[in-house]
């Protein structure tokens, strides 16, 4: 479509001007690049926000307003705001809500008031998978029903209309549109879905910056072997999450007994792959395939979720996460703690803090 406007455009052009001056003039556009400031925002590691316009049952859109310029003291350039998808759409239909619209706008111009690059993040589709049941472990299995997908991509299609009408400078956040969609039987569902989503977001908003994300859990594993990145778009981040190994990481949780007393790092942890020593040498091991995967597409790639419980001692939490987020920094990788206040909350831990922002104030 790009390309037959702008051969209309050139014809007109011939005929009011003549073709001698169109022939001087004419010149091909720079080509679209993700702007410098959310580059070195990503990269220079942020935070989640957690629940404020995630948990739809107690939405609290000014819950992180106080918290912004701690956060921003502490030296993080950006934050995550996780938001279910019914947290902003009108009774199910897909449509935006234009009060919960402005609540988002006014957040993001709050969060850039204090120097802080906004992801925003529609982490679900507001799906639970039985009645009275906590939020879904597969954050977007909704979309698998027929419905839910509608509405899913009639609200990103929406909410990204929205926001480029809406005035935000478009270096001050990133638009995420889904996360962590599993589908393990069916990979191939979950990557047409989103090339058709994401190419009808592009529509929207030609030059918002977007994420992308592989299925299972977005792990580096399925980045790396099944999501070959078919966008010719250089304005999409692709989205990775990392929580190895699990029995560290997530050794307290909420409604789960605490195991974090006695847990070390370095330390030997049973995996999926087997028992297995984790130390910094692990860790870039890890990291290898995906710094090649990166390299290999010359795409743009963030983990938008590690962390640590916070029942964790914090030498050790700060040891485990000095090590991965500077291992993400020399690779240029962006990271986003998960998270500043909550049950994985960093708020507290000075020395966490120090290590995941060794730059900061």
């Amino acid at each position: 479509m790009y390309r037959v406007m702008r051969a209309v455009t050139a014809f007109v052009l011939v005929l009011l001007i003549g073709p001698g001056l169109i022939s001087a003039q004419e010149q091909e556009p720079e080509p679209a690049q993700i702007p410098e400031n959310i580059r070195q925002a990503l990269l220079a590691g942020g935070v989640n926000l957690q629940f404020g316009y995630y948990d739809s049952d107690n939405y609290d859109p000014n819950q992180f307003d106080d918290e912004l310029p701690l956060v921003a003291a502490a030296g993080a350039k950006h934050v995550r705001l996780p938001i279910s998808m019914d947290v902003l759409e009108r009774d199910k239909t897909g449509r935006l809500r234009s009060d919960r619209f402005a609540d988002l706008k006014a957040f993001v111009e709050l969060a850039q008031s204090n120097g802080l690059v906004t992801i925003i993040d529609v982490h679900n589709t507001g799906m639970r998978e039985c009645e009275g049941c906590p939020w879904t472990e597969n954050y977007m299995w909704g979309i698998t029903d027929s419905a839910v997908r509608a509405r899913h991509t009639r609200l990103l299609l929406a909410l990204t209309t929205e926001l480029y009408r809406s005035g935000l400078d478009r270096a001050w956040f990133v638009l995420q549109p889904a996360n962590e969609p599993i589908f393990s039987a069916n990979p191939g569902d979950w990557y047409e879905y989103q090339a058709e989503l994401l190419g009808e977001m592009r529509l929207e908003c030609p030059d918002c910056v977007i994420f992308a994300m592989a299925n299972d859990w977005q792990s580096i594993v399925a980045t790396v072997n099944a999501f070959n990145p078919p966008f010719d778009d250089p304005l999409l981040i692709y989205d990775v999450h990392f929580y190895e190994p699990l029995a560290l990481t997530h050794c307290a949780y909420p409604g789960q007994a605490n195991q974090c007393g006695g847990l070390e790092y370095p330390g030997t942890y049973e995996t999926w792959r087997g028992e297995e020593l984790w130390d910094r040498a692990r860790i870039e091991t890890l990291f290898q395939p995906l710094v090649d995967w990166r390299d290999r597409y010359g795409v743009t790639v963030h983990f938008s979720e590690v962390g640590t419980a916070d029942g964790l001692a914090e030498d050790v939490r700060a040891a485990y996460l000095g090590d991965l987020t500077s291992i993400m920094r020399e690779n240029d990788f962006g990271y986003t703690i998960y998270e500043w206040h909550r049950n994985f909350g960093i708020k507290n831990f000075p020395d966490v803090i120090a290590a995941v922002f060794p730059n900061g104030d």
